[in-house]
This record gives C-alpha cells, structure tokens and sequence, in this order.
C-alpha cells in the first residue's frame, strides 16, 4: 500500500495513492488534490513538492 504526507490548511494528512479522485492547477503553481478519503477538503500540494508529487502519482 502507498501513503503519501501532505498537508490540508495547517494541518498534514496521509493519504492512499488509489484514493486520489484527481488533481488540478492551484494559485501560485500548487497542487490541489481531490480524494475520497478528504470529505469537505481538498489537500493543497506546495509548489516546492509538486515536482515529487507528480513523479510519485507516476506523471
């Protein structure tokens, strides 16, 4: 199983790679993920771990 730390706000999440719905264009070149496991939140990538993100998602 894959997990990855992010962080919602001001707080970090874990989050399974196969729960990840989708993900778009952010302010200031972020990340924004959408997942069934976050139910009112979306998690916002920082624009330093985008690059990572997008090689760990496999794009």
């Amino acid at each position: 199983m894959v997990h990855l730390a992010m962080s919602v706000g001001y707080s970090a999440v874990i989050i399974n790679i196969n729960a990840i719905q989708n993900t778009g264009s952010y302010f200031n070149s972020r990340l924004k993920v959408i997942s069934l496991q976050l139910k009112d939140d979306n998690a916002i990538v920082s624009r330093e771990r985008v690059g990572d993100f997008k090689e760990w998602l496999g794009k």
